[in-house]
């Protein structure tokens, strides 16, 4: 489709990778492992000379394809009517799902549908399952939820994709965060306090107004470690 840009092709080391994660085994189901589509793989030249490769979903070959430039086209084909004809769907490129956190699409086979985020569906098309149910599609080095470019996408465990919030300045920390109680100022007044020794974290709670807990945690970083 073109849209986002080529950017770098991602190597391809982890296409004899045999990890089963949570759409694993599922995936399995659907096509066997995502080695088996690569002799489907096309290739569409674009007038500024670029290159967009295309691969058919596992367990829907025939049906659909996604890009590395993460387009999702749902392929020209018969299919049942409404009534007990049959009537011919041109190939399209779906329009992902703006009103869900991630662009998502949904993709139909023998009555089946599968609601997919674009990220994970590029993933498990070209590199693979996750390596685990704990895994994540994790948007680096662009934070864009919208840059579903292979070359931006990759599973990454929960922490790193805090971390990356962190480093890229969208991690709710501190007075950004709506549920926050306490203010920069009001810690770092905590913490100076603590930090002459006359004080323990029940007085420094009681002078600021601030239960006990949350002045603990404050003042040993547990929380607003960021400041």
């Amino acid at each position: 489709c073109g849209a986002g840009g080529p950017g770098p092709r991602q190597p391809r080391a982890d296409q004899d990778q045999r990890s089963r994660g949570l759409f694993g085994a599922s995936a399995a189901r659907r096509g066997g492992g995502h080695v088996s589509n690569l002799h489907n793989e096309k290739k569409q030249r674009h007038p500024d000379g670029t290159v967009e490769y295309w691969r058919d979903v596992l367990g829907y070959e025939g049906c659909y394809r996604v890009s590395d430039r993460g387009c999702v086209k749902s392929l020209g084909r018969i299919v049942k009517g409404n009534g007990h004809g049959v009537q011919y769907k041109p190939t399209i490129i779906l329009k992902p799902n703006p009103a869900t956190r991630y662009p998502t699409v949904q993709i139909c086979k023998g009555g089946m549908k599968w609601v997919v985020s674009v990220g994970e569906l590029v993933l498990i098309t070209f590199v693979g399952p996750k390596p685990s149910i704990s895994h994540q599609v994790r948007h680096f080095p662009d934070p864009d939820r919208q840059n579903n470019c292979l070359s931006n996408l990759r599973w990454g465990t929960p922490k790193q994709n805090a971390d990356d919030r962190i480093h890229h300045g969208t991690h709710p920390a501190g007075e950004m965060n709506g549920n926050a109680k306490l203010t920069t100022e009001v810690v770092l007044a905590m913490r100076e306090l603590y930090a002459t020794g006359q004080y323990a974290y029940k007085t420094i709670a009681r002078k600021f107004n601030v239960p006990h807990g949350r002045a603990w945690a404050a003042i040993s970083r547990r929380t607003w470690s960021h400041v």
